[in-house]
């Protein structure tokens, strides 16, 4: 039986590292795909260890793949490449070669382990240690080199310019390097608008905002805590669903978020015959701190208000439509922002002047479509 190893950080896993266990794959009976990392690690802030090691389990395991964990850090390692670091995690490796599934069959027995590899001082450092400490000394190891000129991406390339490197990026890990854009307001100043010729201009996913769907049920003042969190929820869901999709190419956009419904929310509790009280607020604005936690914007583009009177549609609340009244929410949604510690950037001129402004920005985080 031949068994293969492949192993490196996967911060994030990419074609590169694809084309090491596809040979693998290919020319073992069995393959062991091992997750690095240790504490501390630059690679880990965005994707940590485990969290790598359990999206790559997923991913890959199947009959003839398993996938392991080795924490660097809980071994005593450094981050050096010592003989002796390498003969600890060599002792490490060889454990999860000895589980090899296949091994349980009393006809099977290892005839040749295959690292595979794209560093070419591994290939002296890992030989080195086996024959110098007795690391796998049962039987022969190989180490392939293979040329990562041949497909030229790196852990490294796809995390400085996730955008450029973005189709050598597993499908996996795309959403966690995805470049998120808001354009956000208050009601009628052109956002859902720009939003979606935006999307259209560059074609990248873009989504609407989800409480129109209760304004084509309900008025403004019959809005009660549900239907807040309902907003909440529901633009979550589509906005990660958007995000996580195949057809993202590294860039989404969105005309909302958790601060324009707490904006909308927060006026209301204030006002008699509305059906939503400050207990319920505080719990809105509790959940929408804890979405705050798992939300990345990239950039934040805030619409002003204009003077122009805002369009009767059938979907907005037609009393708070004056100009002053949308100031007076525009300044408390960009207080929501501060206090969540969200930058953004404003937005005063035209329709047409806006909409360079959110193109330009794309263009020059090198996104091409």
């Amino acid at each position: 039986m031949n068994i293969g190893i492949c192993f490196g950080g996967y911060s994030p896993m990419h074609q590169g590292h694809l084309d090491l266990i596809m040979k693998s794959k290919k020319l073992n009976d069995f393959t062991h795909v091992i997750v690095c990392g240790y504490g501390g690690d630059p690679r880990g802030e965005l994707l940590p260890l485990e969290k790598r090691y359990n999206i790559i389990r997923n991913f890959l395991q199947e009959e003839t793949v398993a996938v392991h964990m080795i924490n660097d850090t809980k071994l005593g390692l450094d981050e050096s490449m010592s003989q002796n670091n390498w003969r600890v995690w060599l002792g490490e490796v060889e454990k999860f070669v000895w589980q090899t599934p296949l091994l349980k069959n009393e006809d099977s027995w290892i005839d040749t382990v295959n690292f595979y590899v794209a560093e070419e001082r591994y290939v002296s450092d890992i030989n080195n240690a086996i024959k110098n400490f007795g690391a796998f000394p049962s039987y022969r190891v190989r180490v392939n080199f293979s040329d990562r000129n041949e497909n030229l991406i790196s852990g490294t390339m796809c995390r400085s310019n996730p955008i450029k490197s973005w189709f050598k990026i597993t499908q996996p890990f795309r959403a966690y390097y995805s470049h998120n854009i808001l354009i956000t307001g208050t009601a009628s100043e052109g956002k859902t608008t720009l939003t979606r010729d935006i999307g259209k201009y560059f074609g990248i996913p873009y989504s609407y905002e989800k409480g129109r769907d209760i304004c084509h049920l309900k008025k403004d003042t019959e809005f009660n805590f549900k239907d807040f969190l309902y907003n909440i929820t529901e633009q979550n869901r589509y906005n990660e669903e958007l995000i996580c999709s195949p057809q993202n190419p590294g860039v989404f956009i969105s005309d909302t978020d958790n601060m324009v419904t707490l904006m909308y929310a927060a006026a209301y509790k204030e006002r008699e015959g509305f059906s939503i009280g400050k207990e319920e607020y505080k719990v809105l604005y509790e959940v929408a701190e804890q979405y705050a936690k798992t939300i990345k914007w990239n950039k934040i583009f805030l619409i002003k208000p204009h003077k122009k009177p805002i369009v009767d549609d059938g979907e907005r609340y037609m009393p708070d439509s004056a100009y002053n009244i949308r100031v007076k929410f525009y300044n408390n949604l960009k207080k929501l922002y501060e206090a969540f510690g969200y930058e953004f950037e404003e937005l005063d001129g035209n329709y047409y002047e806006n909409f360079c402004s959110v193109r330009d920005y794309i263009r020059s985080i090198g996104f091409q479509n």
